[in-house]
């Protein structure tokens, strides 16, 4: 199991995209036995949004490296610009908490997850086509990671019922001593908003307990909203475990 960098936490990223921010990555963590927590911090920007989540991922059988049910809850709060037609900034407060399940297997870890969802946002200034305040919803995550080797690889997204928002991310890496890079393909949708990202991601397994992942490329976005565009794209995320 050490040498399987599974992606133990689907976090509430959905939701940033409908505001127009920048996505937050799930964070691949190298689980060690006996390990039954994970907290993680992310920091995700790009031209004219910032987003930023921290949350907590508990085994209930108190061991990452077996399969099993977890629990889950994670935090964020976001800023977005855009001009429709005058300069208007946004705010986002997004959360959520739910229950999933992980099958382990040697070179492959699966997992689902189901939450609750509240999304709460504000504007600057009064917007019509733009519908801000608070929404309740119910998120649905997926994810598929593993390595084999020296190779890398992990497939997740989910779905929200707020503005059925969907995220996603597919990342194909090589693996050298504690290091994992390669490139990177994230889609995000939703009712006003699409955004593509083509980039680069390196993960490093810092200590037994502590991993960081650093990612950056090109975003192509465009909103009904307005704040089209193609900007560069970069974050960080940190995790955990004990």
């Amino acid at each position: 199991m050490k040498n399987i960098l599974t992606s133990l936490i689907l976090l509430g990223v959905a939701a940033s995209l409908q505001a127009g921010t920048p996505a937050k990555a799930p964070v691949a963590i190298q689980p060690q036995k006996g390990d039954g927590n994970v907290i993680f911090y992310s920091h995700d920007r790009r031209d004219g949004a910032n987003y930023n989540a921290l949350g907590w991922y508990h085994a209930l059988n108190n061991d990452l490296s077996l399969s099993g049910l977890y629990t889950r809850a994670a935090v964020g709060v976001g800023q977005y610009d855009y001009t429709n037609p005058r300069n208007i900034t946004g705010t986002l407060f997004d959360a959520d908490a739910g229950l999933g399940y992980r099958y382990v297997t040697q070179h492959l870890v699966i997992g689902g997850s189901t939450a609750l969802h509240l999304r709460d946002r504000n504007l600057s200034a009064i917007d019509p086509a733009n519908n801000v305040g608070t929404d309740w919803g119910v998120r649905f995550g997926l994810d598929a990671t593993g390595s084999y080797g020296n190779l890398y690889y992990s497939a997740m997204g989910q779905i929200s019922t707020v503005e059925w928002a969907i995220w996603s991310r597919y990342r194909l890496g090589y693996k050298f001593d504690r290091f994992t890079i390669g490139p990177e393909f994230v889609f995000l949708n939703d009712a006003q908003f699409t955004e593509r990202r083509v980039g680069g991601f390196l993960m490093v397994q810092v200590c037994n307990k502590l991993s960081a992942s650093f990612y950056f490329g090109s975003s192509d976005f465009g909103s009904s909203r307005g704040g089209n565009g193609n900007t560069p794209y970069g974050g960080i995320g940190l995790s955990y475990t004990f």
